[in-house]
């Protein structure tokens, strides 16, 4: 279930599954490897994949390493879109790093999911990736879905790339 939310110009990736209070217990019961400077590379890399796609010029993103009391260390992310942006394509951009988790495959190599892998996931999303009505723009949320699916397989090579950048460097561009 998608969780309707304001929509931010930061997309805020928390990589410990966009919990800030979660309990260390909880972390054995995700089925990601979350924390992971793999995940908060990959997850970001959607972001700005996507955002790129929809014709945003201004976007980066990076990741880097944070400490919590219970938790340990772990990798965050964080993408920027640029002044002030918000419109339709939001929805898609959300989407984005989220569906990018799962066009990795256990090896940490980019592969293409089926749509149906990627859309039956049920996983807990970021507070600052939450979809609002605003997002969609009129869009519903599997159209919304199919679009930012279709881009991602559109641009896997964009998205190695900015994956191994983040994986590298820790920011993109």
């Amino acid at each position: 279930m998608l969780i309707f939310k304001y929509c931010r110009i930061y997309l805020v990736a928390f990589v410990i599954s966009g919990r800030e209070n979660l309990a260390a217990s909880e972390i054995n019961l995700l089925e990601a490897p979350i924390g992971t400077l793999a995940f908060a590379s990959i997850h970001e890399a959607g972001h700005f994949t996507v955002a790129k796609a929809c014709g945003l010029s201004s976007v980066s993103a990076r990741v880097f390493q944070l400490y919590k009391s219970g938790v340990g260390t772990f990798w965050k992310g964080q993408t920027n879109l640029g002044r002030g942006y918000v419109g339709k394509r939001m929805a898609l951009i959300k989407l984005g790093g989220s569906f990018a988790e799962h066009f990795l495959d256990s090896s940490n190599r980019i592969y293409l999911p089926s749509f149906i892998d990627v859309v039956g996931d049920r996983s807990v999303i970021s507070q600052s990736d939450q979809i609002t009505h605003m997002d969609l723009g009129g869009d519903s949320v599997l159209e919304a879905q199919r679009r930012t699916f279709f881009i991602l397989r559109g641009r896997l090579a964009d998205l190695d790339r900015i994956y191994k950048n983040l994986l590298q460097r820790h920011s993109h561009p």
